[in-house]
């Protein structure tokens, strides 16, 4: 037989006057939270969260509330500056030391990704080089402590940072990764000479790869920049056959050869 409503009201009453105000207040908290998630409403969702963690946070419950909502508020609702928080909760409070490994994965990769946070996204990083990690993720960890220096411009940092990473071992698009990264640091330094060895070094052991960046590019700001206006035509007449737009490199070249013409000693171009 069915139970009326009002008495299933009043069995709800008494059982949460039998368990207690605080489990009494949890469990309502709870119902609160799962109705405004249901119902799409985000802003009060969190809110209602942050009130468990406040009110309830040695509940081992609260630790199940909050990895859902840290999930939520970074990749649904992209509300990053609270899943930071729910993420450091979590590494404050789980007993679960990959989970507190991963929030803190999480944490750093809000600030570099979504806040763009350089200055903040370094510390976090380096926080994780300090844990247990796998030849890859030191690898990944460290390039971006790297990327985060080089958009400070703290280039001799960076440069530090890079000459950290080992080659060895390192696919071809890791190894790829790391050495263009150096190459611009090197440009932003104005290394010009280190630089353009690196640039000719990519382009012949990555030809692909090199073509698909257009370091050819790179090349030539370096030979230009080093009044090297012969070798910088060299390198535009050898991007040709592969370039999408074929008359901008003409351009460039005429440019280029006229100044290589106005240098004091120039006798004209010649071929």
């Amino acid at each position: 037989m069915r139970l009326k409503p009002r008495l299933r009201v009043l069995g709800v009453l008494v059982f949460l006057n039998l368990t207690g105000c605080g489990l009494a207040s949890a469990w309502l908290l709870d119902a609160r939270i799962q109705s405004a998630r249901l119902a799409g409403r985000n802003s009060t969702y969190f809110e209602l969260v942050s009130e468990r963690i406040r009110e309830f946070p040695d509940d081992p419950k609260t630790l199940s509330v909050v990895r859902s909502a840290a999930r939520i508020a970074h990749l649904e609702a992209k509300d990053y500056p609270r899943a930071i928080d729910y993420n450091r909760f979590l590494i404050l409070r789980s007993p679960d030391s990959l989970e507190r490994r991963n929030s803190q994965m999480y944490t750093a990769q809000i600030y570099f990704e979504n806040l763009q946070d350089f200055e903040r996204a370094t510390i976090e990083y380096e926080k994780l080089l300090k844990l247990e990690l796998t030849p890859i993720e030191r690898f990944r960890f460290r390039l971006n402590v790297a990327r985060s220096q080089f958009q400070l411009s703290d280039h001799a940092q960076a440069l530090q940072e890079l000459n950290a990473i080992s080659l060895t071992g390192l696919d071809d698009d890791s190894r790829f990764e790391v050495l263009r990264l150096k190459g611009n640091v090197l440009m932003a330094k104005k290394d010009l000479h280190e630089a353009t060895g690196l640039w000719e070094s990519l382009l012949k052991d990555f030809p692909e790869r090199a073509t698909k960046e257009n370091i050819g590019m790179n090349l030539v700001f370096c030979y230009e920049e080093s009044k090297n206006f012969l070798k910088a035509v060299d390198v535009l007449e050898g991007m040709k056959t592969q370039y999408p737009n074929p008359e901008f490199l003409n351009m460039k070249i005429e440019r280029l050869k006229e100044r290589h013409d106005n240098l004091p000693g120039a006798r004209g171009w010649k071929r």
